[in-house]
Formats: C-alpha cells, sequence, structure tokens
C-alpha cells in the first residue's frame, strides 16, 4: 500500500508485466484497471500499488469472458 497514490503511466505498467500500453488502456477502459485521480482525458494514470499486484493474465481472461457476454 506504500504506493498506493503513486500514478503509474500505462507504458510503464505494460513494461512492467511484458505487455503494451495497448492492452493496459484496453483493460483500463473494460473497468478492469481503476484510474488513478490524477488521470486526465489526455493522459491515463493508474495506481502503482494496482500496477505490482496485478495478474495480466487473469485481466486478460476476464476481458474475454466480459467481452462475450
Amino acid at each position: 500500500e506504500r504506493f498506493y497514490s503513486v500514478p503509474m503511466s500505462l507504458e510503464v505498467a505494460g513494461q512492467l508485466h511484458g505487455v503494451s500500453a495497448k492492452v493496459v488502456r484496453r483493460l483500463v477502459e473494460l473497468g478492469l484497471i481503476a484510474k488513478h485521480p490524477q488521470s486526465s482525458d489526455a493522459k491515463i494514470l493508474i495506481r502503482a500499488s494496482e500496477a505490482i499486484r496485478m495478474d495480466i493474465d487473469k485481466l486478460r481472461e476476464r476481458a474475454k469472458n466480459q467481452r462475450y457476454v
């Protein structure tokens, strides 16, 4: 929880998990990852604590299931 208020860009979060920023952006748009309060229309940010804990494979699976329901 030390990094709860720390904003992280989608690019950095993607690099952390070995995926592109586009994948992380899609997960944010689907509501599977919450936006950081400092996000703007031009720059989407997520909480660093969430980026560190997230399991990208599980989130991708949830995204697939969400799209087909």
